[in-house]
């Protein structure tokens, strides 16, 4: 994500675990770039990660699920991003609370970059 330094902060990777519709996924990886305010994350197909088949078989994923922790409670923006184009897919808003942030991620193939950022109440 263009812009993004990340230099300084106080973050830590982590592999997060992901559901679809409710059952925990072999198909689907996760990892995660996680601060106490914000978060980075990668959801790919695990499949196309190890052995790359063409694209036209590529697998549609959807009804994912990652729940981020260790977030601070509140409300945060969410940026899914499209890694081929660049561009930004959906927009959305999510609250944090003491089990984390639960991530309902768009239907994707192969791979999705999602930024999660904390937002101030404004007075």
């Amino acid at each position: 994500m263009a812009g993004e330094d990340r230099r300084g902060l106080d973050v830590a990777t982590r592999e997060l675990a992901v559901t679809q519709a409710g059952e925990p996924s072999k198909d689907i990886g996760c990892v995660a770039l996680l601060g106490a305010d914000r978060a980075w994350a990668y959801l790919y197909d695990t499949l196309y990660a190890e052995i790359m088949p063409e694209d036209r078989f590529a697998r549609s994923h959807s009804a994912s699920v990652v729940v981020l922790p260790g977030l601070r409670e509140g409300s945060y923006s969410v940026e899914y991003w499209d890694t081929f184009s660049g561009s930004i897919v959906e927009q959305a808003k999510a609250l944090a609370d003491a089990d984390g942030l639960q991530l309902k991620v768009p239907d994707f193939k192969i791979d999705i970059a999602v930024k999660v950022m904390y937002q101030e109440e404004k007075q």
